[in-house]
C-alpha cells in the first residue's frame, strides 16, 4: 500500500539566465565565458594593442613616452548573474497515504475479534500510512440486549489501540451496526459519540462541530 512520490530536483536558474541573455548579433555583445568581463561598450585602440606608441596627441611631432592608450576593461560583474538564493517557488507537497478499513465486526455482540483483523492492524502499522478511516461496522451491534461498552472494549484492544501506539491518526464514521440511527437505538448511539470524542484524531479538521457523527 505504500506510495512514493519523486520530488523534483532543484535546477540551477543561473546556467539559464546567461545562455538566455541579450542578442549578440544586435549589439555586437562579445562575453567571455566564465570571467564576467564585458568589453561591448569598450572602444579598443589598434595600436594599443599591438604595442606601439600612440604620437597623434603630440603637436610638435615629437614622440609621446608616456602611457599608451589601451582600453579599459569592465570588471564589474554582470547585471545578470545573481549569487543570492533563487525562488523556486513553493515546494511540492507530498501525497497523502490513507488507509481505509470496513466492517471489521463479527456476529452479534461479539467482543473479541478474528486473526485476520488483527493481522491486517499489523500490516496497517507496518505500513505507516498518514491516516487510517475506517467507514463503518466497527462492532457487531443493532440488537436489543448486547453490551455496548464490552464490544467497543475488544474493538479498542484490537484496532484502536495499537494505532494510537504507533502514533497513526484513526478517523471513525459509524455504519448501522455502531450507531444505529433509529430511534429505537438511541442510547447505542450516545455510548458511541462518549467512546470516540476522548479518542478524536489529532488532524486539521474544516468541521468538527458534530464529531464524531458528522465531520470534515
Amino acid at each position: 500500500m505504500s506510495s512514493r512520490s519523486l520530488r523534483p530536483l532543484a535546477c540551477a536558474p543561473l546556467v539559464l539566465v546567461l545562455a538566455c541573455g541579450d542578442d549578440w548579433s544586435t549589439d555586437q555583445e562579445v562575453r567571455r565565458a566564465g570571467t564576467g568581463v564585458d568589453t561591448s561598450t569598450q572602444p579598443r585602440d589598434s595600436a594599443a594593442d599591438s604595442g606601439t606608441v600612440n604620437d597623434s596627441a603630440n603637436d610638435s611631432g615629437g614622440f609621446d613616452t608616456g602611457t599608451t592608450d589601451t582600453a579599459t576593461q569592465d570588471t564589474s560583474s554582470d547585471s545578470a548573474v545573481d549569487s543570492g538564493p533563487v525562488d523556486t517557488g513553493p515546494a511540492p507537497v507530498p501525497p497523502l497515504h490513507v488507509a481505509v478499513v470496513s466492517d471489521l465486526n463479527g456476529s452479534y455482540g461479539s467482543t473479541s475479534y478474528s486473526s485476520d483483523v488483527t493481522n491486517a492492524v499489523a500490516s496497517i502499522v507496518a505500513d505507516a500510512p498518514d491516516l487510517v478511516l475506517s467507514t463503518g461496522d466497527m462492532v457487531a451491534g443493532q440488537q436489543s440486549g448486547l453490551d455496548y461498552r464490552a464490544m467497543w472494549d475488544g474493538f479498542h484492544t484490537a484496532v484502536s489501540d495499537p494505532l494510537a501506539r504507533a502514533g497513526i491518526p484513526f478517523a471513525v464514521t459509524p455504519g448501522n451496526h455502531d450507531a444505529s440511527g433509529y430511534s429505537g437505538y438511541s442510547n447505542e448511539r450516545a455510548i458511541f459519540e462518549d467512546e470516540w470524542l476522548p479518542r478524536k484524531p489529532l488532524v486539521d479538521f474544516v468541521d468538527d462541530a458534530d464529531y464524531p457523527l458528522r465531520y470534515a
